[in-house]
């Protein structure tokens, strides 16, 4: 039986954060390990609920950023513990006394929030590492996870149109893509340039309802991955469009997948 090797807890969760108040966890490895699954949540303090405008500023494995784009925020929602998303780290090894971290933005709620983190792993097998590598070797490409979007306001007015856009800044192969809405309104996406090329296999007059990528949506289970590199100075931009009277703000962000 293997010893500490079953999950990595990314610090001590923070109870009743203020609203909008910003949170630091960081995880220390004790033994050396492979990394696999991992949940990041905040929720509501009054309500245990997720909070639909808490967002992910920084997420480092070893001191190295597992962002891919210049995108200021990636949507929590994405990364709670009721995500249909199974997207996890893959072929990477961490020596003991490597530490994860991550930032937290919390929303907007009056009642305050609470933030937990975590990662799922396992004991590193002979076949985890390549001849001559030790625990901890592992390339940038390896932890290239997550693709910020940021987010952006909408306005209430039926017809109104906004883009989420972000610059990639690491090689990454572009996987499910996540949007939010911290409103009750009615949004929808009308196209998505990777690179400047449309993904979307449209006609004319488009749109896909905004729920259809939420973290919750069954379609984030394995239909949904984007499955497209994108190189550095390559950019994503996300068309939304206004069909409701309910002005709000969306949040995005898309999950990366191996590249080979």
């Amino acid at each position: 039986m293997s010893a500490l090797s079953f999950s990595l807890p990314i610090g001590l969760p923070v109870f009743g954060a203020a609203a909008g108040a910003a949170s630091t966890l960081t995880g220390v490895t004790q033994a050396d390990i492979k990394l696999g699954a991992f949940r990041i949540t905040a929720t509501t303090t009054a309500t245990n609920l997720i909070q639909p405008d808490a967002v992910l500023t920084s997420f480092t494995i070893a001191g190295n950023s597992v962002f891919c784009s210049n995108g200021a925020s990636f949507p929590l929602a994405a990364t709670a513990f009721n995500s249909q998303s199974k997207d996890e780290l893959l072929d990477v090894t961490l020596a003991a006394g490597t530490s994860v971290q991550v930032q937290v933005v919390g929303g907007a709620a009056v009642a305050g929030h609470d933030v937990g983190a975590s990662i799922q792993v396992d004991p590193i097998q002979d076949a985890d590492l390549a001849a001559g590598q030790a625990p901890g070797d592992t390339d940038l490409e390896d932890l290239a996870l997550l693709f910020p979007l940021g987010a952006i306001a909408i306005g209430g007015a039926p017809g109104v149109t906004v883009q989420l856009q972000a610059l990639c800044n690491r090689t990454c192969k572009l996987g499910k893509l996540f949007l939010i809405s911290d409103a009750a309104n009615f949004v929808t996406v009308t196209s998505c340039l990777v690179g400047g090329v449309e993904q979307l296999a449209q006609s004319t007059t488009v749109g896909i309802p905004l729920s259809h990528f939420a973290p919750t949506s069954t379609m984030q289970a394995e239909w949904m991955d984007l499955q497209t590199v994108i190189t550095p100075g390559e950019t994503v931009s996300i068309s939304l469009l206004q069909q409701s009277a309910v002005a709000g703000n969306v949040f995005g962000g898309i999950y990366c997948m191996p590249l080979d």
